[in-house]
């Protein structure tokens, strides 16, 4: 079972003691200069999860963590989005909850609601 979390403003995907970076922190310090695309970077250490964890089946951290970044990230600056990110966890402020749904929605139909979001109004 792999946790997706936040740290800082960006997204930490872990899965058998294994981390990675997704999106650029918001407290750039944290881990170092910001990253590039495509947002991901592995972590040596161990960075604590904050607010709601997202609960998933997959075996790939990497695959993972890039199909995360695809679907949370803002491609234009690295910085995760809250909006989608409250989407995704139903305004949930802490606690874990099963997303299976996250990962195995195909790609067009999250970019429909992707772009719906992230449209200014």
């Amino acid at each position: 079972m792999a946790r997706i979390g936040r740290y800082a403003g960006s997204i930490i995907v872990e899965h058998d003691g294994k981390q990675i970076l997704v999106g650029n922190p918001k407290e750039p310090c944290a881990v170092g200069d910001t990253l590039a695309p495509p947002y991901t970077l592995p972590l040596d250490g161990k960075l604590p999860l904050s607010g709601c964890a997202l609960l998933v089946e997959h075996d790939d951290l990497a695959a993972l963590a890039q199909l995360i970044s695809d679907k949370l990230v803002i491609a234009r600056n690295g910085s995760v989005s809250e909006r989608l990110w409250r989407v995704v966890t139903n305004q949930q402020p802490s606690g874990e909850l099963r997303a299976q749904w996250l990962i195995e929605i195909p790609q067009p139909v999250w970019n429909i609601v992707r772009d719906t979001m992230l449209k200014c109004s």
